[in-house]
């Protein structure tokens, strides 16, 4: 078996920090990243101790003040990253279910509020400067009833109110702030909502379909934004959208996320263009479905951090040129890395190989280091001409 050269790296969890520099936390494995984005070199950091060392940990990151608040998916946590002292501490959400992922909605400098994307009893408002949360109860039944089983996603807020599509309708769960209310409001426009998006007193709501986002102000809906045409098919699924996420960075800039294969979307100072990205270029590894996801823009460049890919994409805006730096690291780094965490699972009798981000020569190099005790010498041989073997392949 050839051993890896390299390490892939995606993210759904990225920002930048007040220098312009991004923060990546991988979606494979427990690491923190750090890329210099004058440089583009990458460096590891570090792992976060109190979670497992596993993928889709979190799935958004916000900076403040010299932290970095990375918002738990598959993590029991929340995680807070002091970049100063390099030190690491947690927020824990009493009443959060298990592998329960938030949509984050920031509605005032400090304060964000956590919607769980399927409902609970609670929704909570953190306080980024004391850290301190408080818990919103979602006590009206008759709303509850009707968004139950359903997925909500949503960014938007927009005088004094935070808005969801609900999953398969043209509805959105709205939250009133100044009266602490939810509510559903459904709109006269026919279509089915995916997701709702915000910046400078807008309010964006991308279509199921993909091909289309709404926009809205404080007087209700403006117009509809057309993004290409749509692909008709039999059932909707997410694999048939063309546009999976709009990113509005600032006033009047707004950038469509695409799927594989379609032309990127930008909207700049009430002008729109599609731009072809070389996918070729894009180096694929996990799927082709949504190689893209977290878009920042730092002065007069974007960038297109991977997700079901490896490749950050760079976009300089005055020229519209792309550049594509494959993001990885070294095998040896990752295997220092996962050391670590393998010892202080096995020694906790946590069972490691459900982990579905163990590389098998990983998995195997490992087994080589650990001593277990309910195993003979005869069986410790087998186990590394196994190994030997492999490894030659």
């Amino acid at each position: 078996m050839m051993r890896k050269k390299s390490i892939p790296l995606s993210t759904q969890c990225a920002s930048l920090d007040h220098e312009g520099n991004a923060w990546i936390f991988s979606n494979e494995f427990n690491g923190l990243f750090f890329l210099n984005t004058d440089t583009y070199e990458l460096n590891y950091v570090t792992k976060f101790d109190e979670e497992v060392f596993a993928g889709d940990l979190y799935n958004e990151m916000l900076f403040y003040k010299g932290k970095l608040y990375c918002f738990p998916c598959v993590a029991e946590k929340m995680a807070v990253y002091d970049i100063s002292t390099g030190k690491t501490h947690y927020i824990v959400l009493k009443k959060r279910k298990a592998v329960e992922y938030y949509n984050v909605t920031k509605i005032t400098e400090t304060n964000v509020l956590l919607l769980p994307v399927e409902i609970e009893d609670h929704a909570y408002i953190l306080d980024l400067e004391t850290e301190a949360y408080q818990t919103i109860p979602f006590d009206c039944k008759k709303v509850k009833q009707e968004v139950n089983n359903k997925i909500l996603r949503g960014k938007a807020y927009l005088n004094g109110k935070t808005y969801y599509a609900i999953d398969g309708t043209n509805s959105l769960l709205v939250y009133s702030i100044e009266e602490n209310l939810f509510y559903i409001e459904t709109q006269k426009k026919p279509g089915t909502f995916f997701m709702t998006f915000s910046a400078e007193e807008k309010m964006y709501i991308l279509q199921a379909n993909g091909s289309e986002y709404d926009v809205y102000d404080r007087n209700g809906y403006q117009e509809t934004v057309k993004l290409a045409e749509e692909m008709h098919t039999e059932s909707w699924s997410v694999a048939a959208m063309q546009y999976i996420h709009l990113w509005p960075l600032e006033k009047d800039v707004l950038v469509g996320m695409p799927m594989r294969d379609h032309s990127l979307y930008m909207l700049c100072n009430g002008e729109s263009l599609n731009m072809d990205l070389e996918w070729e270029q894009v180096s694929i590894y996990k799927s082709d479905l949504q190689p893209l996801h977290v878009c920042k823009k730092k002065k007069d460049q974007l960038l297109l951090f991977p997700y079901h890919s490896h490749t950050l994409v760079l976009i300089d805006l005055p020229t519209m040129h792309a550049e594509y730096i494959d993001l990885v690291m070294p095998y040896e780094d990752y295997l220092e890395i996962y050391s670590d965490a393998w010892k202080k699972q096995f020694e906790e009798e946590q069972v490691l190989y459900e982990s579905p981000h163990c590389f098998l020569d990983t998995y195997l190099e490992l087994i080589l280091q650990t001593t277990i005790s309910s195993k003979s010498n005869e069986d410790r041989e087998v186990g590394r001409d196994i190994y030997q073997i492999l490894k030659q392949q």
